[in-house]
């Protein structure tokens, strides 16, 4: 099975992003070089159960795009002020910053969760449960 997404699927309501996360108007060109490396990826990992490619691919994608949004908000001033001497100011806000990062964190290890040791069709272990590789080999006490 290969990866059918696109970029619409991405989109609210059926997806997470909204153009408006990135004011730069480059929204479309970003989203499709994104869709485009996450399908590349996914397909060439064969540790990723056919079954949840698109889930992967989504993953990597909403990865690639709240990180892209942290970095943007890392470099961005949320007040710029001037004095009369000609002294600028500015002011950065490191919980937006925080917000997005832990965003990108969050979707990066959702998509490593997919990532399994064999053909199943679903992850080892969900990601509701700690994203945490269940082991493949048991141990005799």
């Amino acid at each position: 099975m290969a990866v059918t997404l696109t970029t619409f699927d991405l989109i609210q309501p059926d997806g997470e992003l909204s153009e408006s996360l990135f004011p730069s108007g480059d929204f479309n060109v970003l989203l499709a070089g994104w869709l485009g490396q996450a399908t590349g990826k996914v397909e060439a990992n064969t540790a990723i159960a056919a079954t949840n490619q698109n889930s992967a691919a989504a993953a990597w994608v909403y990865h690639r795009a709240y990180d892209h949004i942290a970095q943007r908000l890392a470099s961005s001033p949320v007040r710029v002020s001037t004095s009369i001497d000609g002294s600028v100011s500015k002011e950065m806000a490191q919980d937006q910053r925080k917000f997005w990062a832990d965003k990108a964190v969050e979707k990066k290890a959702d998509y490593e969760a997919f990532e399994t040791e064999s053909a199943s069709t679903t992850s080892v272990v969900p990601v509701f449960f700690g994203r945490v590789r269940a082991s493949t080999t048991t141990v005799a006490l």
